[in-house]
């Protein structure tokens, strides 16, 4: 199935990109001190957030889950608000550097969306009817340095496609090496990355794959350009890591993927590397194109470091955490971005009632027209 080339069916009055790890989605090691988890004993694959507040707040949570980071939590309030925004004309599409597999297991609880783009956008699907369907034009754009595609859906949720090449598994620590084109660049970047030292997580990754740049520097086995200063001449020293060692490889490893076509990109304390055309502000350009919407009317909902680009290049931003250092020095650049007053999961229902009420702000003004 050939995804449209514009949605004309209806006018959206916003595009909302939104990120979901320490965004809508959170996790025990992100919430504050007075946010402590309950199991709730009503409801199967449930918790509850208790905030220690007067009086207390209680949030229902779905607990999603991941493959290294252990269970994240899903406010059943943001849920209700993701539909609420949708049925205000608001095209709403997740953005994830999640793998493939992570995101089949999730796929069920997840808010119920117009798109979903994942292995920070290396792999787009639109809903259709009652499915999601991967967009075949993406796919192939990036095949030049990904290889060929998997059309194989995992998840039921997912419609497969009629190829049906499933790409083998491949170990967290990059000892499997065995990828469908061992020429493309992305798995030449990751063979010669692997072969230098550096500890990769390829496993259930099909257009991206993840570098762990800490657990490589203190195994101290890397073959890598050191930065000339004596406080980072070496790898880690009695197991800590700096973040000028961390800058450091990060230059390291870029200078080495970048003439082979790909980018990289800070996601939870790790780096990845995929397509320079993939990356979320491109595939948001792509989505966005088909919405009919401009780009004064995109909203990017973020956290982490791999989120900027987009964030950047969106209209406007909101974010309900922040999960990296560096964004907050950027947010000091940019004062018209939105940074909750809350943390955890409320942060993220105060973000996504803040597009809520600017969208019926503009419904009652007649700024936009949404056709329902």
């Amino acid at each position: 199935m050939e995804v449209p080339r514009k949605q004309n069916a209806r006018k959206y009055a916003l595009a909302l990109f939104s990120d979901l790890d320490g965004t809508l989605i959170h996790y025990e090691d992100q919430l504050s001190d007075g946010i402590r988890i309950e199991p709730d004993d009503g409801v199967s694959g449930r918790v509850n957030l208790v905030y220690d507040t007067l009086p207390k707040t209680i949030v229902p949570c779905r607990v999603l889950p991941t493959l290294t980071k252990g269970c994240g939590y899903l406010s059943e309030r943001v849920v209700e608000l993701v539909d609420t925004l949708r049925v205000h004309g608001v095209f709403v599409a997740l953005l994830t550097g999640a793998r493939s597999s992570t995101l089949y297991r999730r796929l069920p609880l997840l808010p119920v969306v117009d798109a979903i783009a994942w292995e920070n956008g290396g792999r787009l699907m639109w809903r259709a009817d009652a499915a999601y369907v991967e967009d075949v034009t993406w796919a192939r754009r990036l095949e030049p340095w990904t290889g060929p595609h998997p059309w194989c859906a995992a998840d039921e949720c997912v419609v497969p496609r009629e190829q049906d090449s499933p790409y083998p598994s491949t170990a967290v620590d990059g000892s499997s090496d065995e990828h469908p084109d061992p020429v493309a660049p992305l798995w030449q970047a990751a063979s010669e990355l692997a072969t230098a030292g550096w500890m990769l997580d390829t496993r259930e990754y099909y257009t991206a794959f993840r570098v762990d740049i800490a657990s490589s520097l203190r195994s101290r086995n890397v073959q890598w350009e050191r930065p000339a200063s004596s406080t980072a001449a070496t790898s880690a020293v009695n197991g800590v890591v700096t973040e000028q060692h961390m800058q450091a490889a990060t230059a390291d490893i870029r200078a080495r993927v970048t003439p082979l076509g790909l980018q990289t990109a800070s996601n939870l304390g790790k780096l990845d590397v995929f397509p320079g055309c993939s990356g979320k502000r491109n595939v948001a350009e792509y989505i966005l194109a088909r919405t009919g919407c401009t780009r004064d009317q995109a909203v990017a909902m973020i956290d982490d470091d791999n989120d900027i680009e987009l964030a950047e290049w969106c209209g406007s931003a909101y974010l309900p955490n922040v999960s990296h250092e560096h964004v907050r020095a950027v947010i000091q650049e940019h004062p018209e971005w939105k940074l909750s007053t809350f943390s955890g999961p409320l942060a993220t229902e105060e973000a996504l009632t803040a597009v809520l009420e600017r969208v019926k702000q503009s419904d009652a003004f007649g700024i936009s027209v949404v056709h329902r």
